[in-house]
């Protein structure tokens, strides 16, 4: 699963559909790819927000008030 969301699925945002939108111009193929661009950021940053809230600092020092 992770080849797959780490390497195929940015992969094909980022080489297939802008050559496929230069070959083929329509507005499908921009729609699809202002959607994917869309979903993808969305889905970064659910899971940026997930491990943020999971964070943990490394540091063993702490202020004293």
């Amino acid at each position: 699963m992770r080849l797959v969301l780490f390497t195929a699925l940015p992969a094909g945002f980022v080489g297939y559909l802008p050559v496929r939108i230069v070959h083929e111009a329509s507005f499908a193929n921009v729609a699809l790819l202002v959607v994917a661009a869309t979903a993808y950021m969305a889905l970064a940053s659910l899971i940026f927000d997930r491990g943020l809230r999971r964070y943990a600092s490394g540091s063993r020092f702490t202020t004293f008030g």
